[in-house]
């Protein structure tokens, strides 16, 4: 009996040591592995003069705009142009008239140095198309409207001053029939060169004098698919956006007659 009881205390402190060799160590508990969460991408801090070149800033008083952009570097005569640099920019405002000084119009001047971007007002959907890169041909189709040709002189200027030829456009009505004015400054060859073909097209049919005295600016429509195919490609000096101020005007003078037209009747 006491052999038997002594047998069963050898088994029973085997299996305890066993047991607590093997049976009572605790596996460890798999924790699952973390879940790793892609950072947001920083947002990209929106440049002073892309905050100012948008729709947004039409109609904006001229003390809050002041406000953002600085002081004026320089105010015209009658105080309804005023002209900032900003990153790089050459900007011009173009004021109501009145006490109450809003922005009806702003000019951008294109420079190697201006950076702005046409997205504030103009389709972009890749954010990165500079105002400086742009041709007629672009502008035109962005706005998905031809334009209206006008020019200070293109025959028998002289040597006073560089004329002008300016490119009109009211903006398709998914754009608010925004106003934009395309200024080309006629002192480097090719858009000279397209002001000269522009120029002789109209002599031929209307005669030299009908464009030397600017009849052409009563007329914009009549030869603006010739204007629009010579100057495609030319590249804006300053572009405007809103109700520009300067655009030549039409000669109070009666249109001049035509010479065949006049020998003829002769």
């Amino acid at each position: 009996m006491i052999a038997s009881i002594s047998g069963i205390a050898v088994v029973s402190a085997a299996f305890g040591y066993w047991y607590f060799a093997n049976g009572s160590e605790k596996k460890p508990v798999e924790q699952p592995e973390p879940v790793v969460v892609p950072a947001a991408p920083a947002q990209e801090k929106v440049a002073l003069i892309d905050s100012i070149v948008q729709t947004k800033t039409l109609g904006m008083s001229l003390q809050y705009f002041e406000t953002l952009a600085g002081p004026s570097k320089y105010v015209s005569e009658d105080n309804r142009e005023r002209t900032y640099e900003i990153e790089g920019c050459e900007i011009k405002t173009i004021l109501s008239s009145g006490e109450q000084k809003r922005i009806e119009a702003l000019n951008i001047k294109m420079s190697p140095t201006c950076n702005a971007k046409v997205a504030g007002f103009l389709p972009d959907e890749t954010n990165k198309v500079l105002l400086s890169s742009l041709t007629i041909r672009q502008i035109t189709d962005s706005l998905q409207s031809h334009p209206d040709f006008s020019a200070d002189c293109l025959m028998g200027c002289g040597n006073a001053y560089d004329p002008s030829v300016y490119a009109s456009w009211t903006a398709a009505r998914f754009l608010d029939f925004l106003e934009v004015k395309a200024d080309v400054l006629l002192v480097e060859h090719e858009p000279i060169e397209a002001s000269h073909k522009w120029a002789d097209s109209m002599a031929k049919t209307e005669g030299e004098e009908w464009v030397m005295e600017n009849q052409f600016n009563c007329h914009p429509e009549k030869y603006q698919n010739t204007a629009v195919q010579l100057f495609a490609n030319i590249k804006p000096t300053s572009i405007t956006f809103g109700k520009s101020g300067h655009k030549p005007d039409c000669p109070k003078q009666e249109q001049v007659t035509n010479p065949s037209t006049a020998t003829k009747n002769l």
